[in-house]
């Protein structure tokens, strides 16, 4: 079945950006003329992208997206839709695209989306209230979701044991249905036959026209058997599938216990220094060295990272199909403007914060240094209250008296 467009909701941030939050339907079936193209509305947050870590650990190898959508029940119609999602729907049913752009209507996003994935069928139970009141759901971007699938060829079935025949993994068999695979392939070819159960977003699945999903990786390790250096070291090397494997089974027979598509493509991460993310429906591969690259370009051409980009199919061998020198592809660097002024084109300040005050010094006690019992401290240094302008160095005292002080005084501290 064809996936449509069931709901749409368009908000502004506190900052005056506009966005644009979509929901694609696998199954809307003989309801499609009920929940096609309705205008939802959001509770007060707005949508709300966090990105998972893997513990306390420093390095995360893969960093996993959500997106939060307080969705409004104001009405009959977007009652019955939840129910709709509960009863109906399973994972992978319900996609969601959220923009950064200013729509009105039924108008169709021309940009990429900054967060795109399926919805979660975990939904939360309805309260017992009258309109309005709040649904939480939660979007995935796939990432988190390898943790479910063995890594097996993905025409095979997977089981709950976990251990299969050899002619249904990734090792060759000549007796595979899937034909005699090679015996080895390169790091981009076993990234792409992980991704296969990611379950990533493409523009049948509601994204926005040119949005298919795609691999960027930006990796620096080379060695001396590579033909250049000009080439991405990930489809330079080769690798077999052994390690995805150890050997099972019961006695006299040989069979083949998988890692699950998550441990493979971690494995692979913690192999290249590798951190994997997902942002704008692309697929981030960055070896966590290159972060430290020199800035040089300018703000409308930067050039920092090189990359390349690689469309998302097990099946695919191709090569890149984009160079680029430059990771910041949709949005870079930028000027933020902070004040207190109420500008809708500007960044707002943050409120809330408090200044602490100090009174004014009524009475110091102070320890110095005194020779033959005589009180040699008269005075506190203080600081020039204009300070030096400029870029040269300058040193500025300014005296004034503290009060008067017998010669001859006691040990005591001067009050």
């Amino acid at each position: 079945m064809a996936y449509y467009r069931s709901f749409y909701f368009d908000y502004k941030s506190l900052a005056d950006i506009s966005y644009r939050l979509e929901i694609y339907d696998n199954k809307l079936g003989s309801n499609s003329s009920v929940y096609s193209n309705k205008e939802g509305k959001l509770g007060s947050t707005g949508a709300v992208i966090k990105f998972g870590s893997d513990g306390g650990n420093l390095y995360a190898p893969l960093k996993a997206s959500t997106l939060e959508i307080p969705y409004l029940v104001f009405d009959t119609l977007s009652k019955t839709y939840i129910n709709q999602l509960k009863t109906n729907r399973e994972e992978r049913d319900i996609y969601v695209h959220l923009y950064q752009e200013n729509l009105g209507g039924t108008a169709t996003p021309t940009t990429r989306p900054i967060f795109t994935g399926f919805l979660l069928m975990d939904l939360s139970d309805d309260p017992d209230e009258s309109f309005p009141y709040q649904i939480k759901l939660k979007a995935v971007d796939g990432l988190a979701s390898l943790k479910y699938f063995d890594f097996i060829h993905p025409t095979s079935d997977q089981n709950v044991t976990g251990v299969y025949e050899k002619n249904q993994t990734w090792l060759p068999d000549p007796t595979a249905s899937f034909g005699l695979v090679d015996a080895q392939a390169t790091f981009i070819q076993w990234i792409r036959r992980i991704l296969f159960y990611s379950g990533y977003s493409t523009t049948s699945k509601g994204a926005a026209g040119g949005s298919d999903a795609r691999i960027i990786t930006a990796v620096n390790w080379f060695n001396q058997q590579m033909p250049n250096t000009n080439g991405d070291p990930l489809e330079l090397t080769k690798t077999t599938a052994k390690p995805f494997y150890t050997v099972d089974g019961e006695e006299g027979e040989t069979k083949y216990k998988a890692i699950t598509a998550y441990d493979a493509l971690k494995s692979i991460c913690l192999t290249w220094g590798m951190r994997c993310f997902v942002w704008r429906n692309h697929w981030y591969f960055i070896q966590i060295n290159r972060f430290d690259e020199d800035e040089s370009g300018n703000n409308l051409n930067p050039v920092n990272i090189k990359n390349f980009k690689y469309a998302i199919s097990y099946l695919s061998t191709a090569s890149s199909i984009a160079t680029n020198d430059a990771l910041d592809q949709t949005v870079g660097r930028y000027k933020i403007t902070i004040d207190n002024l109420i500008q809708n084109s500007q960044v707002k300040k943050l409120a809330g914060g408090q200044y602490g005050l100090l009174p004014a010094l009524k009475k110091v006690v102070v320890d110095f240094a005194n020779v033959s019992n005589i009180n040699y401290f008269t005075e506190f240094p203080l600081l020039d209250p204009s300070p030096p302008t400029g870029t040269t160095p300058q040193i500025l005292r300014r005296y004034s008296s503290l009060g008067i002080f017998e010669i001859g005084a006691s040990d005591d501290p001067a009050p």
